[in-house]
Parts: structure tokens; C-alpha cells; sequence
């Protein structure tokens, strides 16, 4: 078990004595005739710590909570296991007015945690460590992107390092193959058959550890922009992409050199400095343009409205942009150029 998830485990057991049904109602008592927001953040270590605590949670939303105004949320970063809350046999079936999955934040968001930090310096760190603000918080906004990866990121014994191997042994029963497939996408497998080669996983079996990770949030199947909505189901043409920024740089840059952790940081360094104008320019930067692309269509700023924002390929054809309207048959195509470097003792 991960020492994280163990942690968290131990604390919710220490917590939840008081989270029983005499409890439940003091606190229903507390909260009457008002409104009020409930959060129960990580609720998931509560339930699989506590076999009564949802049968208790539903007795106490059925009895002291339905007909208030309280609003009861459940969070969790468990991703299956906030999953198994909605099924058929749990106690809380049915009872679930809403469900929304927590994204990113946006790139204009790092504003707030590196302050200091140039445009093009907040374009690197959205390529290397995304919008999640736990994984922001890991960086030193006094210090530039490169001292941050060799000092704070490779540091001995860094959490960054761990993260996504503590991630999938929380929620996968084949960590190993899962690790093997982000690895390779990471490197840029992106197909099938390129997945299967890289990794020795049959097709036949790989189609269902890809299914996993996409319900994780960690694998997306892109199509060219220009395949129309009615063949997309069919269309043979999908690559596969890691979506988390992070996990885009770690299986790219740290994960092919993790046998040299933590005695030998400059191999990776120098591999950063050497990849990071196009590595930042394949992921973030053209990402970040297409979403300009996308607002500036709902601003009404584009001469015809985008249906569709994407990008193309094809055996001699790359288009990094790509936004189009099927009804109107307008297309607009785009190229991004990026100019972000890293350097010692500066990004």
C-alpha cells in the first residue's frame, strides 16, 4: 500500500468515532433551520476505513437531511472508489443529485502561484506540471524552472517523483502494465500496434487497460479535427495521449532515466534542456492555442462559430490548429511556433 494512501487511512480511522448516527444527528440539530454546505473531503478512506459508514450516511440523509436545507458534498480523489458510491448496491444509490469531476485549473490560474514569473516562464511550468495546484504547490516561485526541476523536483526521496506510481497502485490491480502503457505513450507510442510492440501487451488485452486509464483521466483517443462527426465512431485513425501535463513530462523525461535517481540528475537535466522548446511546444503551447482558438469563437471574435477545435494528421500532413463549422464548411488552420528554452540557473 502507498505510504500516502496508508496515512490517510489511519487518520480518517482515528476520525470517525464521532461519525456515527447519534453524531449525525448533533450535527443535523446544529445545522437546522439554515443553510448550509457540508463538505467531506477524501471521503472514500472514510467509508473503505468504516463498512457502517455509508449505511450511517444514508440513514442520516433519509432521517435528518433530505428535507433541510443542507447541501451535502462527498470529495475524493479516489477515483474508483467515488465511482462505487453511485452503484446499484451501495447505500447512497439513488440518493446523488449531481457528480462533477474536478479539471485543472486554467493556464491564466499560474498567475496566482508564480507570480513572478514571465508569460513564456508559466508556459514552461503548464507544460511540466499542469494546472493541478498540488502539483504547482510543488514549485518554488522564488527560483527559476530550472533549479525547480534539478532541486525540488529530482530532489532525494521527492514526492514528484513518486507520484504516479502511488497513483495507479491506488486505483489499478495491474500496475505494472498500466505503468508500461504511460510509459510508452510517453515516448511516443501513440497507436495501437505502437503500443503493443513497445509494451509486449496483446491488442486484444490492451484495449481494456486503455479503456482504465481513459476512465482515470490519464489517456484520451484523439482524432484529426477534420474526421466528420458521423465516422468518428469508426475511424481508425485515433492516437492515444497522455492528458495530465505532468505525467506527459515525468514519462517522457524522468521515467526512461528512474534507475539513476537520485545519484545521477544531470543526465535528466541535460535531456530537459536539450527537448524542452519542442516538448513544450508538442504538448502545452499548441494545446493552450487551441483553447484561445475556442474562446475566442464564444466571444464572437472568429468569423463563423467553431463546431470543432483539434488538429490534423495524416502520412504527409501536419496541422497543429484546426477549427471548423460542418454546418457553415468554414475552416480555420493554424501553426504554433514556440520559443521557451531552458537554462542553467534560468528557464
Amino acid at each position: 500500500m502507498p505510504p500516502r494512501a496508508s496515512h490517510r487511512r489511519h487518520c480518517w480511522r482515528k476520525s470517525l468515532i464521532w461519525l456515527k448516527k447519534s453524531n449525525w444527528r448533533a450535527i443535523a440539530a446544529v445545522l437546522a433551520g439554515r443553510r448550509h454546505i457540508l463538505i467531506l473531503d477524501e471521503f472514500t478512506y472514510a467509508a473503505e476505513s468504516d463498512p457502517a459508514m455509508l449505511s450511517s450516511l444514508q440513514h442520516a440523509w433519509d432521517q435528518q437531511f433530505k428535507n433541510t436545507q443542507v447541501v451535502l458534498v462527498l470529495c475524493g480523489s479516489h477515483v474508483h472508489a467515488m465511482e462505487t458510491l453511485q452503484a446499484r448496491q451501495s447505500p447512497l444509490f439513488g440518493r446523488l443529485t449531481g457528480q462533477w469531476h474536478l479539471r485543472a485549473l486554467p493556464f491564466a490560474s499560474l498567475t496566482e502561484f508564480l507570480p513572478r514569473w514571465s508569460a513564456e516562464e508559466r508556459v514552461a511550468a503548464y507544460a511540466v506540471v499542469g494546472g493541478v495546484p498540488a502539483y504547482l504547490e510543488w514549485l518554488d516561485p522564488t527560483r527559476s524552472l530550472s533549479d525547480n526541476v534539478r532541486d525540488v523536483m529530482l530532489a532525494p526521496g521527492s514526492m514528484v517523483v513518486a507520484e504516479p506510481t502511488f497513483l495507479l497502485y491506488d486505483e489499478v490491480r495491474e500496475p505494472a502494465n498500466h505503468l508500461a502503457i504511460l510509459k510508452a505513450i510517453g515516448t511516443g507510442a501513440h497507436t495501437l500496434a505502437e503500443i503493443s510492440n513497445a509494451t509486449l501487451i496483446d491488442k486484444a488485452h490492451l484495449s481494456a487497460y486503455l479503456a482504465r486509464l481513459s476512465e482515470l483521466y490519464l489517456v484520451e483517443r484523439r482524432l484529426p479535427a477534420t474526421v466528420p462527426p458521423a465516422k468518428r465512431r469508426q475511424a481508425r485513425t485515433g492516437h492515444y495521449h497522455l492528458t495530465d501535463p505532468y505525467f506527459r513530462f515525468y514519462f517522457r523525461f524522468i521515467a526512461p532515466h528512474y534507475s539513476e535517481l537520485p545519484y545521477r540528475v544531470e543526465p535528466i537535466l541535460t535531456h530537459v534542456r536539450e527537448e524542452l522548446r519542442a516538448f513544450v511546444g508538442m504538448t502545452a503551447f499548441e494545446a493552450l492555442c487551441r483553447q484561445w482558438v475556442a474562446q475566442q469563437s464564444r466571444m464572437g471574435h472568429l468569423p463563423f462559430e467553431v463546431e470543432d477545435v483539434g488538429s490534423h494528421w495524416s502520412r504527409g500532413v501536419r496541422v497543429d490548429v484546426v477549427a471548423i463549422n460542418w454546418h457553415e464548411k468554414a475552416l480555420l488552420l493554424g501553426e504554433c511556433t514556440c520559443g521557451v528554452r531552458m537554462r542553467s540557473g534560468g528557464t
